[in-house]
């Protein structure tokens, strides 16, 4: 089993990631701003108190972890606090997620993905060019990554049966958080996935 630091904990997927890492054994570390959000209770749970834009509660929470979970929102002061705290401990595992908007190399983007990402640029420009800003720098971390990039997240239960590869025709416009969340602790042992920018949806 390993440690995982887990970013973003508190959020509805965050909360899915740190339920699947402890029920399969791992020992999970989260920096929680508000810990009052954060609903489990696990003898293999610690939560930080602290924000990811704070550079020295970012290294308490990954001092002796083997990987990094980031399940934020978007925010590259947090992001680049967690590449360079990863880089002083030498930890090495890296999984970050992104919005399907976020074009990477591989992708056949479809005419109502361009739609999509028009929009966003045009009325969530700083969202956008931050998201891109997020992508390089983990691409650029010199750390053993993965970024995983999902389409609209709704709540409703995990169905395991998944569209998984580059931005293309076969995605859907969904995804479950549950699923999206299974994944991603599920890639932190799988190194099939270092250096690659899966999207994830419903098939």
């Amino acid at each position: 089993m390993m440690k995982i630091a887990v970013f973003g904990g508190t959020g509805r997927t965050g909360l899915h990631v740190m339920r699947r890492a402890l029920a399969e054994g791992h020992e999970v570390v989260v920096l929680a701003r508000t810990p009052a959000k954060m609903t489990i209770q696990d003898k293999n749970l610690t939560v930080i108190v602290g924000d990811v834009t704070d550079r020295t509660a970012v290294t308490q929470t990954i001092a002796s972890a083997d990987a990094v979970i980031s399940a934020l929102s978007p925010n590259l002061t947090g992001v680049q606090n967690i590449i360079a705290a990863m880089q002083e401990r030498e930890a090495r595992r890296l999984i970050v997620t992104s919005g399907a908007g976020v074009k990477r190399a591989g992708d056949e983007p479809t005419f109502s993905s361009k739609i999509i990402s028009g929009l966003i640029k045009t009325f969530s420009r700083q969202v956008y060019e931050e998201s891109l800003a997020i992508a390089d720098a983990v691409q650029n971390s010199g750390l053993a990554w993965t970024l995983v990039r999902a389409p609209r997240l709704v709540d409703k239960p995990a169905v395991g049966n998944l569209y998984i590869g580059p931005l293309n025709k076969n995605m859907k416009t969904t995804l479950s958080r549950e699923d999206f969340a299974n994944f991603l602790v599920t890639a932190v042992t799988d190194n099939a996935w270092i250096g690659k920018s899966p999207v994830l949806s419903d098939r």
